[in-house]
C-alpha cells in the first residue's frame, strides 16, 4: 500500500488512507476479506500510523487500543501509542 510506504519514509500525506484502513467497518464492508485478513490490514495501517500520527490521531489509536473486537488490533494500537507518544501524558 502506498500510504504505508509513504509513512515508512516519514511522509504523512497518506494519513487519511491509513485512517480509513483502521476503520474496521470500512475495511470489512466489501465482504471480500475474512476477519483475520481485516485484522492484518488494520495492524499494518496501525504500524504506519505509529510513524506519522499526530495529536489528532491519538484519539483513534486510544479508542482502538481499548475497544476493537480483535485482541491483536488492540495490541497493535497500544504499541503504536507507546511508540509515537511515549513520555507524554494521556
Amino acid at each position: 500500500n502506498a500510504a504505508l510506504a509513504l509513512a515508512r519514509f516519514g511522509d504523512d500525506s497518506g494519513k487519511q488512507v491509513l485512517l480509513q484502513m483502521v476503520d474496521r467497518r470500512s475495511v470489512a464492508s466489501g465482504g471480500a476479506l475474512s476477519s483475520p485478513e481485516v485484522d492484518t490490514v488494520m495492524i499494518n495501517a496501525l504500524r504506519g500510523l505509529a510513524l506519522v500520527a499526530g495529536d489528532g490521531e491519538r484519539m483513534v489509536l486510544e479508542e482502538l487500543s481499548r475497544n476493537d473486537a480483535s485482541l491483536k488490533v488492540r495490541q497493535a494500537a497500544l504499541e503504536a501509542l507507546q511508540g509515537r507518544f511515549k513520555g507524554t501524558a494521556s
